[in-house]
């Protein structure tokens, strides 16, 4: 089954997001976090105090391993939105989701 697609994208792509996030992604990706209860107030703070871009979006990154695909989504999302062009293709997050659950449902019914 296909999953946490969002998470792998970001793993792979790494190297990549810390070179090409701009301050203005980075700050949207951390308020919708925060909108969305994803990340703690301590995490968000540990992040924004960092003294340069490339080591708030390390740290950012560095977050994402331990928080999961729902935080993955977002972050790839506002890549997207601050058209990141770099970084494409993007994961289709939505596809994945579908391709997961079909999967899912599959697999229960030919147990």
């Amino acid at each position: 089954m296909q999953q946490d697609v969002a998470h792998q994208w970001i793993q792979i792509r790494r190297e990549d997001i810390v070179s090409q996030m701009t301050e203005a992604c980075l700050n949207q990706s951390l308020d919708a976090l925060l909108s969305r209860d994803l990340i703690m107030k301590e995490d968000y703070e540990l992040i924004s105090t960092k003294p340069t871009r490339t080591s708030k979006v390390r740290q950012l990154l560095d977050t994402t391993d331990s928080q999961g695909e729902e935080f993955a989504k977002v972050i790839i999302q506002k890549l997207k939105d601050n058209k990141q062009m770099g970084l494409q293709p993007y994961p289709d997050l939505s596809s994945a989701s579908k391709i997961a659950s079909l999967n899912l449902s599959y697999q229960y019914k030919t147990m």
